[in-house]
């Protein structure tokens, strides 16, 4: 349904959420189930879903195909049993609950609840996932990075700082942008990236496919997402990456409060602040103000190294359509190339003004034609009966 939904819209690639085998669909959390009214029904749907994954897959493939698209398949990157919304927290994730002692660490050395890419089992069975979607027939991956931790301060990232500047301070007690700390988290990342691409090129060889394209989310700017230990720029520079998918998300460590006279972090005052308030926070929204801001360095990466750009616009739940064609419009001006659009379904190709005004965003000279007036992006037709009812007066459908 979705893919019909798009299929005569300019939409170019289409990024499919995927199900696999590091949940555990046998055995719903039956907490959960008691709690929601729903939770039986969706626990059924999940199972039966991951069950014949294989064959819609492999259907949804064929048929993007046929309309001229490519498809993706969409990885949630952040590993913890309460991270993954398309199925959480319906089932567990065995892998997850069988290695507490892969989990990222805070600076206090307490544990968190997000597995560390700085350990080679973690990569391992990442890198593993990912060929499961080679194996399924998907042109490329999306990995969403935007939603959880991926390296904090383990042990593999302290082991890595020494090797790279000695004991000079401890890692744990630099800020969060200091140079030193995003390089060393980089480094784990870029080799995480490396290993993959040559599972994926090893794969495509062994099997005489086109190795799959790797399309990487991430935050409003460069240096929210390097905080967050993911260098954008080195990754494309080394050919690691195909594309770029600007969120309007960033996550950021609050820690201005809790630094000594030295300006580095007092690790006592850190613990005591996790106590009683979060140190990580998340800051989300629909500010195109914002989101455009960073659009010109991750522009002049896209450009540098020859990746595909998308920046993403405003969910559909928050604002009327005309302010779709409003925020395409100010991205292109700000110097965005492409649009990505996120719950495409059901969110929004149920409404059909909606649509017809979201499936052309990716093209900007429509989109200034379709900014010239509030309505000359779709046709609205007043209905005056539908199946013997009289509808002159009442709009059956409010949005379109």
């Amino acid at each position: 349904m979705a893919i019909d939904a798009v299929k005569d819209s300019d939409v170019g690639v289409i990024c499919q959420e995927v199900m696999n085998d590091q949940i555990d669909y046998s055995h719903p959390n039956p907490d959960y189930r008691c709690r929601q009214p729903l939770g039986i029904y969706r626990a059924a749907y999940f199972r039966a879903l991951s069950e014949n994954r294989e064959a819609v897959y492999a259907a949804q493939i064929a048929y993007a195909h046929k309309c001229g698209m490519k498809m993706f398949a969409s990885h949630r990157m952040q590993l913890s049993n309460f991270g993954f919304p398309i199925n959480q927290p319906f089932f567990e994730v065995p892998f997850i609950s069988a290695h507490p002692q892969l989990r990222c660490q805070a600076r206090d050395g307490r544990f968190c609840e997000f597995l560390s890419y700085g350990y080679r089992e973690v990569q391992d069975y990442v890198i593993g996932l990912m060929l499961e979607s080679a194996a399924q027939g998907f042109d490329g991956v999306e990995h969403i990075w935007i939603r959880g931790q991926h390296l904090l301060f383990e042990e593999p990232v302290q082991t890595r700082f020494r090797e790279k500047y000695g004991d000079v301070v401890d890692c744990r007690r630099l800020p969060p942008d200091d140079p030193r700390l995003m390089e060393t988290r980089a480094d784990i990342m870029v080799e995480f990236y490396v290993r993959l691409r040559q599972a994926l090129y090893a794969y495509a060889a062994q099997h005489g496919t086109e190795p799959m394209k790797i399309y990487a989310a991430v935050y409003f700017d460069l240096e929210s997402s390097k905080q967050d230990s993911l260098d954008v720029e080195r990754l494309a520079s080394q050919g690691l990456i195909d594309g770029i998918v600007q969120c309007k998300m960033s996550v950021w460590e609050e820690t201005d409060d809790v630094r000594g006279e030295d300006g580095l972090i007092d690790v006592e005052k850190y613990a005591k602040k996790a106590e009683s308030r979060f140190i990580y926070n998340r800051r989300f929204g629909n500010d195109m103000d914002i989101i455009c801001q960073g659009i010109p360095a991750y522009r002049a990466v896209a450009d540098r190294y020859g990746v595909d750009f998308y920046t993403e616009v405003q969910w559909e739940s928050s604002c009327p359509v005309q302010e779709f064609v409003k925020a395409a419009k100010q991205i292109y001006a700000a110097g965005g190339s492409r649009i990505a659009l996120w719950d495409t379904q059901p969110s929004r190709t149920v409404h059909l003004a909606e649509w017809d005004a979201t499936s052309r965003l990716g093209n900007p000279d429509a989109v200034c034609r379709m900014s010239k007036e509030d309505t000359a992006y779709h046709t609205v037709y007043k209905v005056l009966s539908w199946g013997g009812r009289d509808m002159r007066y009442i709009n059956p459908s409010w949005r379109g």
